[in-house]
């Protein structure tokens, strides 16, 4: 660590000798380091540093990270980028869990499609760095961090079914069928074995760092299982499999035991005979627990998979059973999915409750609960990692129409992960429902936490305030509010400062995220040559057309263009994943490009007056103050170009003298407050 006397720390407690020294230097946690020397310099001396980067940048900004030997850089950047590739008969990706991954079409020996999967991934990789138009741009799982400089492959994955690929199941939700059946018999491909043969000859890839993943048919059945076994034992290779059990192999257990398995995924989808007979069409249940439990996978990732099928497994039966066999055999990982079939549909509120049902047991048995995109959709996804972060789940309700299946508690800052706090505002939720109702003649808050307490709290780290419960919010609500006169107000106190520094800055293009009724965009298209608005509010979105302004209802990912400023008023503070929003945000603006952001300010006026339910969830998640900006602009690698607070308004002045009965003037009472928004203006310097 430079900037002071050298100091060495570890990553983990846990590692810190005894002495507490190595040769005559200190050593101490990284927490403790920082503590003494907050404006220091780490440098990371080993090389797999993955890990340690990761944990640093959140508590760092990037360019006060320094690697040794670690070939690690800050950019874009996703977990699959740049050593990946999901082979096919005739194609191959650089990515396979989401839709939107680059497909391209290859042929050739393995050695020569492994050399353009090498030329096509050191393009993409470098056009992701130089912010370049590139196929993953648009990727939702792009974000910003420490990712690999070179571009080498590590991992193979099977997929896709192969020629000779085969199953012995008959899974009512299988979308593989047809194409085992097309591709059993052909001869105009590489086998899975004839792949897996070429790899092995190549010695650039006999090393220990190396993964093979095989998820194509049913591998046990494959009539070349036993050859591939043999390479897979020969070589040093880590194996990662899919598998449903059904059958016993030696020389898999014989693989298994030299501890190069490190993943295996099997799909149970129920926890009786019965339903899994109706819902994988075979009668071998039994057989399958069987193989689970002699196979030698205590040293395994064993993860089990469950898929909520409407009417068929959904019931507290099956799961109840389902996560009994868990405990049994040893499972490290659950997975819930959805039907793939027909487009991983949203859960139903009872499906929803019954997975709160094994979150809270797993939970309690220190078992991970995947939230998977993959099998997933996006809300349950959602639904799933937020409940099982939080260390408090209620009890869930399994009636079909439960609004919402239980509570969402926040222990630890949305925004950085510290769970140090201090509570500086409560509300009995009993009076904020009596708010909506009395205010504004409905109430988005269920009853469930009618008898709670919601506490504001302010991070001990980044400084956010967020709130001890999640209360989504929905377009029922935004509906509901706009029929309300005011709601999308035609001026806004921070319309006027961003327009002064847009003006400054002499855009191109713009484009406003949460445009409303595109008021601030009739503002400001006098002095920006091309303005765009986004609103998702289908009825507020067709205001601004009416307006005769430019208008989208995309989702971000959506969205082709690249602007030379963002903006957005009052939108921020409505967003609960404020890291996937500004991520979005980030990647469509040019370089050098403004992000210009209004939202309410926490230390100015509303600090006493902000008793307004507006001002509560699920209306407003958070409240960003300065040192939020700051640490956003550390995280994100931005420069803060201007910062600059509103002037107290006459209207707040009068809220104010209204709650503390003081008798101040407004001339003083201006110079001991702020208005109620401040503007903070991000450049994007990478």
């Amino acid at each position: 660590m430079a900037g002071g006397p050298p100091v060495i720390f570890a990553e983990h407690s846990d590692r810190i000798p005894p002495s507490k020294k190595v040769l005559r230097y200190e050593v101490v946690t990284i927490d403790e380091a920082l503590a003494k020397f907050p404006d220091a310099h780490v440098w990371v001396t080993y090389r797999r540093a993955d890990n340690t980067a990761n944990t640093l940048l959140k508590k760092l900004p990037p360019e006060r990270v320094h690697f040794l030997e670690a070939d690690l850089e800050y950019r874009m950047g996703c977990s699959y980028l740049g050593h990946f590739i999901s082979y096919r008969k005739e194609n191959f990706s650089p990515c396979c869990v989401t839709g939107k991954a680059p497909v391209v079409t290859t042929s050739g020996s393995i050695r020569q499609r492994f050399e353009h999967w090498h030329q096509y991934t050191e393009k993409l990789v470098d056009d992701i760095r130089n912010k370049r138009t590139s196929a993953c741009e648009k990727c939702h799982l792009l974000k910003y961090g420490f990712w690999r400089k070179t571009v080498k492959l590590s991992e193979v994955s099977f997929g896709s079914n192969n020629p000779g690929d085969v199953c012995n199941f008959k899974c009512i939700y299988c979308f593989s069928k047809n194409s085992l059946e097309r591709l059993k018999d052909d001869i105009d491909g590489f086998t899975t074995y004839e792949v897996l043969k070429q790899i092995a000859e190549m010695p650039e890839f006999d090393n220990e760092d190396f993964t093979i993943q095989l998820s194509n048919g049913e591998f046990t059945c494959n009539k070349h299982c036993e050859s591939m076994l043999d390479i897979l034992l020969e070589k040093k290779w880590k194996v990662k499999l899919v598998s449903n059990m059904s059958v016993w192999r030696d020389k898999l257990a014989t693989l298994m035991e030299t501890g190069r398995v490190i993943k295996l995924l099997t799909s149970l989808d129920a926890g009786t005979p019965e339903t899994f007979k109706k819902v994988r069409g075979v009668n071998v249940f039994d057989r399958v627990i069987a193989n689970l439990k002699r196979y030698p996978v205590r040293n395994i990732n064993l993860i089990l998979k469950y898929t909520f099928m409407e009417g068929i497994n959904d019931n507290e039966t099956d799961v109840d059973k389902f996560y009994e066999i868990v405990k049994e055999v040893g499972c490290k990982t659950i997975v819930l999915s959805s039907d793939q079939q027909i487009g991983n549909p949203p859960f139903t509120d009872k499906m929803r409750g019954l997975s709160l049902r094994l979150i809270k047991k797993a939970k309690a048995d220190d078992i991970k609960m995947s939230a998977n995109s993959s099998y997933l959709h996006p809300i349950d996804a959602k639904f799933i990692s937020e409940n099982y972060a939080a260390n408090n789940i209620a009890d869930a309700k399994t009636e079909n129409n439960t609004r919402s299946s239980g509570k969402i508690k926040i222990n630890r800052c949305p925004l950085c992960n510290e769970k140090e706090f201090t509570v500086d505002k409560t509300i009995k939720f009993n009076d904020l429902i009596n708010k909506w109702i009395t205010k504004r003649g409905f109430n988005p808050i269920d009853d469930i936490y009618k008898n709670d307490i919601l506490e504001r709290r302010k991070c001990e780290n980044c400084d956010l305030r967020y709130y001890n419960y999640y209360l989504p919010d929905s377009e029922e609500l935004y509906r509901n509010l706009e029929n309300i006169n005011g709601y999308y107000p035609q001026f806004r106190s921070t319309f006027r400062l961003a327009y002064d520094i847009i003006k400054r800055i002499k855009p191109q293009t713009l484009l406003e995220v949460g445009s409303g009724n595109g008021a601030f965009l009739e503002y400001v298209q006098d002095i920006v040559p091309e303005v765009t608005g986004n609103e998702y509010n289908k009825d507020a979105a067709e205001k601004c057309k009416e307006r005769g302004l430019k208008i989208l209802t995309h989702n971000l990912d959506d969205i082709t263009e690249t602007f030379d400023v963002i903006c957005h008023h009052e939108v921020l503070e409505h967003i609960f994943d404020t890291e996937k929003f500004l991520q979005q945000t980030l990647v469509l603006l040019n370089k050098g490009g403004k992000l210009i952001i209004g939202t309410p300010d926490p230390e100015g006026i509303i600090s006493i007056t902000g008793t307004n339910e507006l001002f509560f969830p699920p209306h407003h998640q958070f409240d960003f103050s300065k040192k939020t900006f700051d640490w956003l602009a550390g995280k994100y690698g931005l420069k803060i170009y201007d910062y600059v607070k509103t002037e107290l308004g006459q209207m707040q002045y009068q809220k104010y003298i209204a709650i503390t009965k003081d008798n101040i003037s407004y001339d003083e009472c201006r110079k001991k407050f702020t208005g109620h928004s401040h503007v903070v203006v991000f450049e994007k310097i990478r």
